[in-house]
C-alpha cells in the first residue's frame, strides 16, 4: 500500500509567498518616490527579485524558493536599516515613515514563518507511517 504524500505547501509558506509579494509592491512605491537613479534601479531589481520569489514560492515551495526569499527579504531588512540609519547613497537619512516599518516588519515576519516552516517538515517527515496509521 502506498502512503500519501504530504503536501509541500502548508500555510506558512503562502503566507511567506504573500509577505514577499508585498514587500516587493512596498518596493516599487518606494522606487517611484525616490531621486537617484542608483537607488531606484537598486530597488526595482530587488522588486524584480523579490516577485520571482514569491511565485517560486507559491507554486514549488521547494530549497531554492528559500533561499531567494531570505536573499530578498536580508536585502530589503539591511537596505532598509541603511536607509534610515546612514541614507541611501546620493540621499540624506530617510525619516520613519509607515513604509519604512512595512519593509522592516514583512522582512522578519517571512524569515520568522521560514523557520516555522521548517519545524513544520521536520516534524511531518520524522513521523514515519505505520500500518496502523490511518
Amino acid at each position: 500500500m502506498k502512503t500519501p504524500r504530504p503536501s509541500r505547501h502548508g500555510w506558512p509558506s503562502r503566507v511567506i509567498a504573500l509577505t514577499t509579494a508585498l514587500t516587493a509592491l512596498m518596493l516599487v512605491r518606494r522606487a517611484i518616490e525616490l531621486d537617484v537613479t542608483s537607488s531606484v534601479v537598486l530597488a526595482t531589481a530587488v522588486a524584480l527579485g523579490g516577485v520571482l520569489a514569491a511565485g517560486k514560492m507559491w507554486a514549488h515551495n521547494c530549497f531554492e524558493s528559500h533561499v531567494a526569499v531570505s536573499l530578498v527579504a536580508g536585502t530589503v531588512l539591511l537596505g532598509t536599516l541603511l536607509g534610515l540609519t546612514l541614507g541611501l547613497p546620493g540621499e540624506d537619512r530617510s525619516p520613519l515613515s509607515v513604509s519604512q516599518v512595512m519593509l522592516l516588519v514583512l522582512p522578519i515576519v517571512a524569515l520568522t514563518l521560514q523557520s516555522v516552516e521548517l519545524r513544520h517538515r521536520r516534524r511531518d517527515s520524522t513521523h514515519t507511517p505505520t500500518p496502523y496509521d490511518s
